[in-house]
């Protein structure tokens, strides 16, 4: 159960790390939960800044610095990432994108600084703020607009994007959770049947659920443009670092019996993407308790990352028990 060298290893969850579990007849925190199951204490945990219940809570901040473990934050307030149609051209809707992602960051940066005193701590300055795009649909001038808004913060680069930025469905083999290329979740045991018995390729199953090539071409100019701006292909002047923390996960549930839980490697997807991916959810949903909505979500992190993460004070590699 040896992690990658170099690679930093996490969980994310949308309930606090120190929120209680039933495990083995007694009430644990959630850390431990991970640490009884997992074999050792988590270098980074991802919370959610945005509002809503799965909020990180003032408490939370004080429990992980004690425990050595960093803050990964991810904003989940994007109300207007549905509001444009992702694959229009036209220039009133780039507009229109551009300026929703922009909003999207200032209730980002609005949050962390807690100006309404809504969320109870201050994200510091120099910690990355990540998007959460994941199982959605976005114009690429929403992302362009996010970016541009957050670079001008007080916070790390242009900020983050948390979300898929693969086709997949050109790579079945990489993904079993049924997410297509665009971010929408369909049917994942349909899609699971259509690889077995070797279903149509990707092409045509845009052209199934899209109707016809137009919106096939709609498609492919989606995915153009975000491999552009992935790319990092702006002007020198906007040229500031835009991390990627990629929803690619090669599996679901829990591991079966002598699974090794930790991959050995960092590899979210083909090398060739073109994005600087630097966060990989490479296995979701597993160990979830009765009554609980949703297991854990295990991560990998590039020390790039992890650097920018939240924690006060000098970090020390933590020792599994």
């Amino acid at each position: 159960m040896a992690i990658p060298s170099g690679i930093f290893w996490g969980v994310d969850t949308a309930a606090p790390a120190n929120g209680p579990l039933r495990y083995d007849g007694a009430s644990i925190k959630r850390h431990d939960y991970v640490i009884r199951r997992l074999g050792r204490a988590p270098d980074f945990w991802c919370r959610y800044i945005g509002g809503g219940n799965s909020e990180l809570q003032p408490d939370e901040v004080p429990f992980l610095r004690d425990r050595n473990c960093k803050i990964l934050i991810v904003f989940n307030g994007r109300r207007d990432a549905r509001a444009v149609d992702a694959d229009s051209n036209r220039p009133r809707d780039r507009q229109r994108a551009f300026q929703f992602g922009r909003d999207a960051a200032q209730r980002a940066i609005d949050r962390a600084d807690n100006r309404t005193g809504a969320l109870g701590v201050r994200v510091p300055d120099g910690v990355r703020i990540y998007a959460d795009l994941e199982d959605w649909r976005v114009h690429p001038e929403w992302i362009r607009g996010w970016f541009d808004r957050m670079r001008t913060a007080r916070f790390a680069g242009a900020g983050g994007i948390y979300g898929r930025p693969y086709r997949i469905m050109e790579r079945p083999d990489l993904d079993r959770l049924g997410l297509d290329p665009l971010g929408t979740r369909v049917r994942r045991e349909d899609l699971r049947r259509r690889w077995r018995d070797d279903g149509p390729p990707f092409a045509q199953r845009v052209e199934d659920r899209f109707g016809g090539s137009l919106a096939r071409a709609s498609a492919d100019y989606q995915q153009q443009e975000l491999d552009a701006l992935m790319r990092g292909d702006l002007p020198a002047a906007d040229r500031v670092s835009r991390f990627v923390w990629a929803n690619e996960p090669r599996r679901y549930g829990d591991p079966e019996p002598g699974e090794d839980v930790f991959p050995p490697t960092f590899s979210p997807g083909p090398a060739d993407a073109g994005c600087q991916v630097v966060v990989w959810q490479y296995r979701a949903n597993c160990f979830r308790r009765p009554g609980t909505r949703h297991g854990l979500d295990l991560d990998y992190a590039q020390p790039a990352a992890f650097r920018q993460m939240w924690f006060d004070g000098a970090w020390r590699s933590p020792v599994a028990p």
